[in-house]
């Protein structure tokens, strides 16, 4: 899970961000961009990123051979105490 940055929480920054991983022939992110971020993002577009960096996959395989490929995850944070309504 991403880590929630101090600055995006103590100010409720909150929302998705979506990011691009290049997975290769192992199963590992060996590169990340991001693709849909947040204004004032407060830190969350480089925590979804470290995140993702750090996950494995099974490795894609087209025609029995691993390759490489690229995979858009959606990052959601949502601040503590936060009211799900915005009232």
């Amino acid at each position: 899970n991403p880590t929630y940055p101090v600055q995006a929480q103590k100010f409720g920054v909150e929302g998705s961000v979506t990011v691009n991983a290049l997975i290769n022939e192992n199963g590992d992110v060996i590169s990340t961009g991001i693709l849909k971020g947040l204004k004032d993002d407060g830190g969350l577009e480089k925590a979804a990123e470290a995140a993702v960096r750090k996950w494995k996959f099974q490795p894609a395989v087209k025609d029995g051979v691993n390759v490489k490929v690229w995979k858009a995850f959606a990052i959601n944070f949502k601040a503590k105490g936060a009211n799900p309504t915005g009232e």
